[in-house]
C-alpha cells in the first residue's frame, strides 16, 4: 500500500465510508514501505489511546483527529517523494 492509499483509507475512515475488512486488513498487513508500517502501528493502538466515548465507535473525537494528522503525514511526504530528483536512467 502506498502512502497515497493509506492516507485515502483513514480519511475515509474518519468520515465513515470504509468496509470493515478494509480497514483490519490495513492494521494486520506487513507494509513494505515503513511509513505506512509506522502508522498502521499507532492505528492499531488508536482505540487504546483515544478510548472511545460511544458506544460501537472506534476511538473518539481526538482519536478521529490523529487519524486525520496521520493521513496528512502521509501525504506530505508521498508528495516530496514525487519531487525527489531521479537519477538519469543511464546512470
Amino acid at each position: 500500500m502506498t502512502k497515497e492509499e493509506a492516507a485515502d483509507l483513514l480519511e475515509r475512515f474518519v468520515k465513515g465510508g470504509i468496509g470493515d475488512y478494509e480497514f483490519d486488513d490495513f492494521l494486520i498487513f506487513r507494509h513494505k514501505d515503513p511509513l505506512v508500517f509506522y502508522v498502521a502501528s499507532v492505528v492499531s493502538n488508536i482505540d487504546h489511546d483515544y478510548p472511545p466515548d460511544k458506544p460501537g465507535y472506534y476511538c473518539n473525537e481526538a482519536g478521529l483527529q490523529r487519524l486525520l494528522e496521520l493521513a496528512a503525514l502521509l501525504r506530505e511526504k508521498a508528495i516530496a517523494g514525487r519531487e525527489e530528483p531521479q537519477p538519469p536512467d543511464n546512470a
